[in-house]
């Protein structure tokens, strides 16, 4: 729960930065200067960090890459809290960093108590979100075939009649 409370007045005070900066008024809204127009799966987590990186320098925004301030941003993306940016901008952020901070929690579970740079999250920037969607699909497929032949299992191995037995010696 520390950790939730953490983050939450990390992004709060991100918010309250983001908001308050002259350049990052309502008027402007970041466009793409890197990505392409229209949503393109097949660009890769290399070029739209490049563009993160390219928004964080144009707001002055003095958030190092892959330090814990680049975690908490990739948090308040995620959590669709950065101001004035185009949707489209907002839908490859989004994806970008769906993928750093799993790779992040990831990292921490395999290594408690590491703090500090995060420059080791193992995030290959030269796949694409395409890559990445069909990766998560076959995932999640392997997880229902195993729930399914769990539940089989579970079916094939109840007895009626020992449940009836083990029932009539309860009364």
């Amino acid at each position: 729960m520390g950790k939730r409370c953490m983050h939450a007045g990390l992004i709060l005070m991100l918010v309250v930065f983001l908001a308050g900066n002259s350049s990052a008024s309502e008027e402007e809204i970041y466009e793409s200067r890197i990505l392409p127009q229209g949503f393109d799966e097949t660009v890769t987590f290399g070029e739209v960090e490049a563009e993160i990186l390219q928004l964080i320098q144009e707001r002055h925004l003095n958030i190092p890459l892959h330090s814990k301030a680049y975690v908490d941003f990739m948090y308040a993306i995620l959590y669709n809290e950065v101001p004035a940016i185009s949707d489209e901008v907002s839908e490859y952020f989004a994806a970008y960093a769906a993928v750093y901070v799993t790779e992040y929690q990831r990292r921490e579970v395999e290594s408690p108590g590491e703090t500090g740079d995060t420059e080791s999250i193992g995030m290959d920037l030269d796949g694409t979100i395409q890559e990445e969607r069909l990766r998560n699909q076959e995932k999640f497929r392997k997880l229902e075939e195993g729930a399914n032949q769990n539940s089989i299992l579970r079916a094939e191995g109840y007895n009626v009649s020992a449940a009836q037995d083990y029932a009539k010696d309860l009364r």
